[in-house]
């Protein structure tokens, strides 16, 4: 009985692991589609409507509900 304990804590353990490299990957995800957006407006139409802070803002608020997830 001590070992399917220990394997359950085993295995929640390595959920929250998972987890946790799952929102950091999210993180470049976000960083690097951030300098794309930015980058495809920069050099479409600088000084116009900030367009891509809709897809900043959009993926912004799931990273704090992965965020949340892996860590709250």
């Amino acid at each position: 009985m001590a070992k399917e304990t220990d394997s359950e804590i085993r295995e929640f353990a390595l959920r929250q692991i998972k987890k946790k490299q799952g929102f950091r990957t999210y993180l470049y995800v976000y960083a690097a589609v951030t300098l794309i957006v930015v980058g495809v407006w920069f050099f479409t139409s600088p000084g116009s409507y900030f367009w891509p802070q809709w897809a900043i803002f959009g993926m912004g608020i799931a990273a704090v509900f992965v965020g949340l997830d892996a860590y709250g």
